[in-house]
């Protein structure tokens, strides 16, 4: 790939490439729920533009300016009200910036303020959008951020807020998608012979796989939580909380029957009467009526 025009006029990197930018994408939906992170869609949009940015060929010096640009104008976005790029502005942008590097060098990582951390985050998104375009284009290989995604919202679901049964759905169809147009890339290197057609059929049988695969897991009847919510019990690990004591237990059967254990709800609706003709002990009067109960 040596020049920006080759890689835009190749439409098998360019889908890619979007794919790409909508697994990262899927990092960025849930941060509000687990952070205190606004302006996602800043956040979207900046990543959109670096991608833009580094697939163009340029000048390194040049697609730094362009980064720099951008960074400096979302934060503009988020924090600043003064003129962009004015003294005022470059004053507090400055001094904020030499502040928050000494927390750092010093280890006070708690006193970073929220603007010196939105900075930090833009930085790695910059990062990220350079690695993701030499994953794509050089490497062609996409299994491990795939696999690293899939564990981020899955663990973000267990653990917070955030729904992510559409997001790991999304993550499935367009990581799989993804990873099999990658194989198909990696041998595009080997056979100098495929063609468009081979590629459209690979398109084909990949989209009909995984239309397969998650129409069956949607479909099919799913367990309900086994563990509904396992922070109490790690906290309680942890020695951060008492919920769930994580002692010595004792087996086999208690003094009394009150209530159930495990996972049951009492229930007392009656589900059968017993009569008796002779008086029974504890005076009960013949032919009452007792109603045995569930719990």
């Amino acid at each position: 790939m040596r020049s920006g025009t080759s890689f835009f006029q190749n439409p098998q990197h360019v889908f890619l490439y979007l794919l790409t930018y909508i697994l990262l994408a899927e990092w960025l939906f849930p941060l509000p729920y687990f952070t205190d992170t606004g302006y996602v869609h800043v956040f979207l949009l900046l990543t959109a533009f670096l991608f833009v940015v580094n697939a163009i060929s340029m000048h390194f010096i040049l697609r730094l300016l362009f980064v720099t640009a951008a960074i400096l104008y979302s934060m503009h976005t988020i924090f600043f009200q003064d003129v962009f790029l004015g003294i005022s502005w470059w004053q507090t942008f400055l001094s904020m910036t030499f502040e928050q590097t000494l927390l750092i060098f010093t280890g006070d990582l708690y006193a970073l303020n929220e603007m010196y951390r939105s900075f930090l985050f833009m930085i790695l998104l910059a990062l990220m959008s350079f690695l993701t375009f030499y994953w794509v284009v050089y490497v062609r290989r996409m299994m491990f951020f795939f696999i690293c995604s899939v564990i981020y919202v899955a663990v973000l679901d267990t653990f917070t807020l955030y729904d992510g049964a559409w997001a790991m759905l999304r993550l499935f169809i367009i990581g799989f998608v993804l990873v099999a147009h990658l194989k198909m890339s990696r041998l595009s290197l080997t056979y100098m012979n495929i063609s468009m057609r081979h590629w459209w059929r690979w398109s084909i049988v990949t989209l009909l796989v995984v239309s397969i695969a998650t129409t069956a897991a949607v479909s099919a009847p799913k367990l309900t939580p086994q563990w509904p919510n396992p922070v109490p019990f790690i906290q309680a690990a942890g020695g951060f909380g008492t919920e769930y004591d994580t002692g010595n237990r004792r087996i086999g059967y208690g003094d009394h029957d009150d209530r159930l254990g495990g996972g049951f709800e009492m229930d007392d609706t009656p589900v059968m009467y017993a009569s008796v003709d002779n008086l029974g002990i504890g005076g009960v009067s013949p032919s009452m009526c007792i109603p045995v109960m569930v719990g």
